[in-house]
C-alpha cells in the first residue's frame, strides 16, 4: 500500500463521502473506505472514452479558470492509501491521456472518476471487482504488464 494525498475540492470530498456511505450499506459485512472506492474507480476507469475525456476536460476548464481567482483554494487534502498496482495504474492511465490531450496532474484525473462514478450500484460492483482482482486486471492498454507490477521508489517531491 502506497500513501497518496491529494488536494481535491470540497464538492469532490462530498460525493466520495456519499458513495462511501453507499457502498457501506449494501450487503451486510462489506466494508468501504475512501481508498477502496477511488482504488476501484481507477481500476474500472477506460481513460480514452470519449465521455471520460470530456468530464476531464470540463472538469480542468472549472478548476483553470482564463482569470486568476480572488482567493486561491487548493481544497481539501485527503490521504489515501491504495495497492501498489492501482497507482502505478493511475500513473499508467495518465501516461495514456497525456499522449491524447495536453499535460494531467493525478488529483484531476481522481476527482474527475469521483464526480463521474455513476450510481452506487455500479460503485459497488467495483469495489465488489477491486476485493477479487489480481494485480494483473491494472494493466493498461498496450503498457507491459511490469508498468503496474514494478513497484520502484518515486523519485522525492511533488509528483505530477
Amino acid at each position: 500500500m502506497w500513501p497518496t494525498m491529494q488536494w481535491l475540492p470540497a464538492a469532490v470530498v462530498r460525493k466520495l463521502d456519499v458513495l462511501v456511505r453507499a457502498v457501506k450499506r449494501r450487503p451486510p459485512g462489506f466494508s468501504s473506505t475512501r481508498s477502496e472506492v477511488v482504488s476501484a474507480l481507477i481500476l474500472g476507469c477506460d481513460p480514452l472514452s470519449p465521455p471520460f475525456l470530456e468530464h476531464l476536460g470540463a472538469y480542468r476548464a472549472q478548476q483553470r479558470p482564463t482569470r486568476p481567482p480572488r482567493k486561491v483554494t487548493k481544497g481539501i487534502p485527503v490521504t489515501l492509501r491504495v495497492p501498489s498496482p492501482i497507482t502505478l495504474r493511475l500513473d499508467a492511465l495518465i501516461r495514456e491521456i497525456a499522449r491524447v490531450d495536453s499535460r494531467v496532474y493525478r488529483h484531476e484525473v481522481v476527482a474527475t472518476l469521483i464526480l463521474h462514478a455513476g450510481e452506487p450500484e455500479r460503485v459497488e460492483g467495483l469495489c465488489r471487482d477491486l476485493h477479487i482482482a489480481l494485480a494483473r486486471a491494472a494493466g493498461v492498454g498496450g503498457q507491459p504488464l511490469s508498468a503496474v507490477l514494478t513497484r520502484e521508489r518515486p523519485a522525492p517531491g511533488a509528483r505530477t
